[in-house]
């Protein structure tokens, strides 16, 4: 914990980003926690960081049209007679036989 002491505004900013994308590790979460407590500046550039951060997460998706009916028309009509079926693994090879000597 005593790493953070000397610790300006932007490494603070990291790990706060960091945080944003559930990246933080548990000590830093709980020293960013207190340096937050006495810090009017790193708040506010949090709570502003967290709603871009909000927003980039949960944009409207646009409506897509339903095509199914256009694909399944323009598709070739199913095939008809023999059914496909996988080619058969090939027959077990059987043991060289041993060298005469």
């Amino acid at each position: 914990m005593s790493d953070y002491l000397s610790m300006g505004c932007e490494g603070w900013r990291e790990i706060l980003s960091a945080q944003l994308d559930g990246e933080e590790t548990p000590t830093e979460r709980v020293a960013v926690q207190r340096h937050l407590e006495g810090c009017a500046g790193c708040r506010s550039w949090l709570d502003l960081v967290a709603g871009v951060n909000r927003r980039a997460r949960t944009q409207v998706v646009p409506t897509v049209p339903d095509l199914t009916e256009a694909i399944l028309a323009a598709a070739a009509p199913p095939a008809t007679g023999r059914r496909w079926r996988p080619p058969r693994p090939p027959p077990p090879r059987l043991p060289s036989p041993a060298p005469r000597g």
